[in-house]
């Protein structure tokens, strides 16, 4: 490719050159018109010695790139979005706890992706320290309200 771009500056210039010498008149204009003929020709017989097949290989692998990358991003945006999830069902539990009266709690929500394709509650670690009443309203609502059970609901009290 790089000899035929070569070989298309070095005929550009010859013809150039020519024009630039021939006097005006009908030969400058015969002249102009031969130049650009050939120009033509010797772009089109370039073309005759592109690789064909390595441009199609090359165009496969970029295919294959970009059907990698758009996975990539998919993948991240999935998991994204069931970060942002569990994080809202973390934010959602500590608010109802702070309504309760309880403050200084840690916690994370494990999610699971549903059949129905959804990001749902599967499992909750809590820790800090609750009173048993507190901690019985709790347990209810993440069985309830959020469809965990209490052998998914993790409790670590402080000390």
């Amino acid at each position: 490719m790089n000899e035929a771009l070569r070989e298309l500056i070095a005929l550009s210039l010859i013809l150039g050159l020519a024009l630039h010498l021939c006097p005006e008149g009908g030969v400058k204009q015969v002249l102009t018109v031969l130049s650009g003929a050939l120009l033509g020709m010797a772009v089109l017989t370039s073309f005759k010695g592109l690789d064909y097949d390595a441009l199609a290989l090359g165009n496969a692998k970029l295919h294959e790139r970009e059907a990698a990358i758009i996975e990539d991003g998919e993948r991240a945006s999935q998991k994204l979005n069931r970060l942002f999830i569990e994080d809202e069902y973390a934010s959602y539990i500590l608010n109802r706890a702070e309504l309760l009266g309880v403050s200084d709690l840690e916690i994370q929500v494990q999610t699971q992706w549903s059949y129905e394709g959804l990001w749902i509650p599967y499992a909750a670690q809590i820790k800090g320290t609750v009173g048993p009443d507190d901690k019985a309203a709790l347990e209810r609502l993440l069985r309830d309200d959020l469809g965990i059970p209490t052998e998914r609901q993790y409790w670590y009290t402080n000390g």
